[in-house]
């Protein structure tokens, strides 16, 4: 066994949190909170998608193969991966435009 690290993916995150396995697709996700991405990689380490925000999100749970819940900043959003599509399922604080939501997970009963 190797005791040196290596890089295996490299998408030059501004800040890169909230990674989890999406094993209906067989892939790793992950933001980059600052740039208001979602990242998607395969197995191998190979980003595969990239779904881009106008809000800061930074977590995510599974609902489908095709649709994830994102916490993002000012709400919770559904986003389809296939057609890159978001709607607002609940607003988060409206009244304080400067919060956003942070890191999360998902039990494994969905809770």
């Amino acid at each position: 066994m190797s005791e040196t690290a290596k890089l295996f993916i490299d998408s030059h995150c501004q800040l890169g949190e909230g990674p989890f396995w999406n094993h209906l697709r067989g892939q790793l996700f992950w933001f980059d909170i600052n740039g208001k991405t979602l990242f998607a990689a395969d197995s191998a380490g190979t980003i595969v998608n990239r779904w881009n925000f106008d809000r800061m999100p930074s977590a995510a749970g599974i609902v489908d193969e095709d649709t994830l819940i994102v916490a993002a900043q000012g709400a919770i959003l559904e986003l389809d991966l296939i057609t890159s599509e978001t709607r607002i399922v609940a607003p988060l604080e409206p009244e304080l435009p400067g919060n956003r939501s942070n890191d999360d997970r998902v039990g494994p009963a969905g809770g």
